[in-house]
């Protein structure tokens, strides 16, 4: 390992894995999506969908070899939940960073709406390398983490993972770290790493939404209450969401 980036990632990846059955077994922490230290611009999720990491086919199994999106278990020939040596770990975190440039790289259609509206406006983009995702909690789960019924597993799971997430934001400055959802943003407001600046409620599309700028460390920070890739968030919220990201980014 050559830079702080691949250490935190790294230790990040070799920590205990929680006792939680919502973890998805075959997974390993997804540190990001795309290299952060490379990108200007990062976004910001909840955590990775369990579609990362399995088929939609009846019966829901994993992947196949020519169409996985990271590095899992099933990859490496190890038992879920294997702990990671430093070498392989730093293999995972390889296959993680090259999310959306690798050679065979096959990413999730959720950021198709994040890249459109939120970095497009912006000259950003994940295939170039110039943007980045991050989660707060880096496990996928099943369910995904909306239907999570025990709060206490989700609560338990941002504690445990929204450290490596402070630790990150330490190490750079970006360009603007794009936060999308509101909780996202109460999240990283509750444990003091976004200091918000202005906060505005507007009416769009017959529906009232929040937009807030401030900073991450060093960083503009801006985000919006829509969660920008659900289905039924309409084209004319999304343009809104674009505009506004171009204006707040420029200044």
């Amino acid at each position: 390992m050559t830079n702080r980036f691949d250490q935190l990632a790294v230790a990040r990846l070799r920590a205990p894995r929680p006792d939680f059955k919502e973890i998805v077994a075959a997974s390993y922490p997804v540190t990001s999506f795309g290299d952060p230290e490379r990108a200007r611009v990062l976004t910001v999720g909840i955590n990775p969908s369990i579609d990362e990491f399995h088929s939609r086919k009846k019966g829901r199994p994993l992947l196949e070899p020519g169409k996985k999106r990271f590095i899992d278990s099933q990859t490496l020939g190890y038992y879920p939940g294997t702990p990671l040596t430093e070498e392989v770990a730093q293999l995972v975190l390889e296959g993680n960073k090259k999310y959306f440039t690798g050679e065979n790289a096959n990413p999730y259609s959720w950021f198709k709406s994040i890249a459109s509206y939120a970095l497009a406006p912006i000259g950003a983009f994940y295939e170039t390398g110039s943007a980045a995702h991050v989660d707060l909690v880096q496990w996928a789960t099943d369910p995904v983490w909306s239907d999570i019924a025990d709060p206490e597993v989700k609560r338990a799971l941002i504690e445990s993972d929204i450290e490596y997430l402070r630790e990150l934001f330490a190490l750079k400055t970006w360009d603007v770290i794009i936060i999308n959802g509101s909780l996202a943003i109460g999240t990283l407001v509750e444990f003091g790493i976004l200091k918000v600046t202005t906060s505005e409620v507007r009416k769009v599309h017959e529906k009232s939404r929040t937009f807030v700028t401030g900073t991450i460390g060093r960083s503009k920070a801006v985000g919006f209450s829509v969660n920008l890739p659900n289905p039924w968030t309409s084209a004319i919220t999304k343009f809104h969401i674009a505009d506004w990201i171009r204006s707040v980014s420029s200044k």
